[in-house]
């Protein structure tokens, strides 16, 4: 018996194909597709600029590492230099966010000239009007640099979004660094889990029995004064 030949030709119907022929085929287009797609992403890190500056610079300069295991003097310098990073990806991003927001009442203004003044040209000629989805598309046709700024703002503002968020996370495990740090100091501090003082509350230390009713009187005093102080008033 002949063997298959695992011959891939794009042009042939993928009914006609075996399938491992139609996987083959598969792997092929996907493999195409990461090559292009990991060209881009390293163009992407190294050309595209976002105020200045491509995102592999932006990605270092917002890089904050924990050590495994932070003193107390580290958690200290680690949050205030989150605090400053937090402060500038917050201006950052409100700065986008306002950019967003100014192209797209941009777009919309430009969108609504053209549209009005296709329907002008229109009217004025006596020609019948196009369907609107038609007509829209014919406004917009001419605005493919305003279109194309607005996805670039939005592209700079998801990107500082993600960073903030980034920080958010870096925050979390800080936090939790510095509870394990201030646990420890206490456990080494007083020898152990069960010579740890608990938080005193008022059940065990001013409750009316340990000070043989004296919270009471204290009270109907209280209450005495007020009612000779609003006699006077009187």
């Amino acid at each position: 018996m002949e063997e298959e030949k695992e011959v891939i030709e794009t042009d042939t119907p993928a009914t006609l194909l075996t399938a491992r022929q139609r996987a083959d085929q598969l792997i092929h287009h996907l493999n195409s597709n990461r090559a292009i797609n990991e060209l881009f992403s390293d163009a992407f890190e190294r050309q595209y600029l976002i105020y200045g500056k491509p995102p592999k610079e932006w990605r270092a300069y917002f890089k904050v590492h924990i050590p495994e295991d932070p003193d107390t003097g580290q958690c200290k310098s680690i949050a205030a230099k989150l605090a400053s990073l937090t402060q500038e990806v917050n201006f950052y991003f409100a700065a986008a966010e306002a950019q967003v927001d100014a192209l797209l009442s941009g777009e919309e203004k430009e969108f609504t000239t053209n549209f009005n003044r296709l329907c002008t040209e229109f009217k004025a000629a006596k020609k019948t009007l196009p369907a609107h989805k038609t007509m829209e598309s014919i406004a917009r046709g001419g605005m493919m640099d305003v279109a194309g700024a607005v996805q670039n703002a939005k592209i700079i503002k998801n990107f500082w979004k993600r960073i903030g968020e980034g920080l958010m996370e870096v925050r979390k495990n800080l936090e939790i660094a510095t509870w394990n740090n201030s646990t420890q100091k206490k456990y080494e501090l007083y020898g152990g889990g069960g010579n740890v003082p608990k938080t005193p509350n008022r059940g065990e230390f001013g409750s009316d029995a340990q000070y043989g009713g004296q919270l009471d009187s204290m009270e109907d005093d209280k209450l005495e004064n007020k009612g000779s102080d609003s006699d006077e008033w009187d």
